[in-house]
């Protein structure tokens, strides 16, 4: 005691102040778990959807049958397409008929029926191979001509020799003169064909490249080798006359026919329509060419 004060000590144990320590810092800790937790919760609160409202639901429900409606008429209508498109190309892949008759006509006024002409369907265009087997089979009868004036040149020399050893004079044979002019013409002719064989192109009008090769003909063209590429074919009857079926598009009615007296060809182009009907007749008038015809009229 001093100056009337009375001084109280009281002593606490370590292990109960250690006790309280521990206590107060697991206190504080589950304080700060809680609020945690509490602010996660909210948190997950605000950002899960609402629940759609009965409105919402059934709008939803609506647009999706909708959907399912539209793809089913689509699926309907492609299916329709499809079904008229094929109707389509079933009405155009009808096949249309030509008929007609052949025949030529002389200077007379006299006309011949054709019997047995081979009446061809021809495409439009011919192949860059083909046109070189015409223009070939041309230099083939350029060099048989050639062979042959040769042979008549040199025979006329011959002759002339004879005779100019009879009356010793050194004349020349003008026949000679005369196959050998022919002899450079058709040379001359043959360099023409190779060239232009050289600028055929890879496809050509089919009617051009016959007047391409009746060009470089000497008698009738050597148009053979564009028959090989008939798509169907007839022949005329006793009376001259032919049907033939032809398929939609633009096509070339070709023939040919002739002997020792004559040779006629036709190429005539025609457009067929589907399960359509053509009446084509072959005379002089539509020919393409008349070659050996000194008693026929020339269109």
């Amino acid at each position: 005691m001093s100056d009337g004060k009375i001084t109280v000590a009281v002593t606490i144990p370590a292990g109960l102040i250690l006790v309280v320590a521990v206590w107060l810092v697991l206190h504080h800790g589950s304080d700060d778990s809680s609020a945690r937790h509490s602010e996660a919760e909210h948190a997950t609160a605000a950002t899960q959807p609402a629940e759609p409202t009965q409105g919402e639901t059934a709008a939803r429900d609506r647009l999706a049958q909708l959907e399912a409606q539209n793809r089913q008429l689509s699926a309907e209508l492609a299916k329709q397409q499809q079904a008229d498109a094929q109707r389509r190309a079933v009405e155009l892949s009808k096949p249309g008929e030509i008929d007609g008759a052949a025949w030529v006509v002389r200077k007379s006024g006299q006309s011949d029926i054709v019997r047995g002409l081979n009446v061809c369907v021809l495409p439009m265009t011919c192949p860059r191979a083909t046109v070189l087997q015409c223009l070939t089979d041309a230099i083939s009868d350029c060099n048989t001509e050639e062979d042959e004036l040769r042979k008549f040149a040199q025979q006329a020399r011959d002759q002339q020799n004879s005779f100019n050893a009879i009356t010793h004079e050194k004349k020349v044979s003008d026949l000679a003169v005369a196959y050998d002019k022919g002899i450079e013409k058709l040379e001359s002719q043959i360099a023409d064909i190779r060239t232009q064989m050289a600028q055929v192109p890879q496809e050509m009008d089919l009617i051009q490249a016959a007047e391409l090769v009746k060009k470089f003909a000497l008698l009738s063209p050597p148009t053979a080798h564009l028959f090989d590429l008939a798509r169907s074919q007839v022949r005329t009857d006793v009376d001259g006359k032919y049907r033939i079926p032809v398929m939609p598009g633009n096509w070339i009615i070709a023939g040919q026919t002739g002997g020792s007296e004559f040779v006629i060809q036709w190429f005539v182009p025609i457009t067929m329509s589907p399960s359509g009907h053509l009446q084509l007749n072959l005379d002089n008038s539509n020919s393409f060419s008349i070659t050996n015809a000194t008693s026929l009229k020339y269109n």
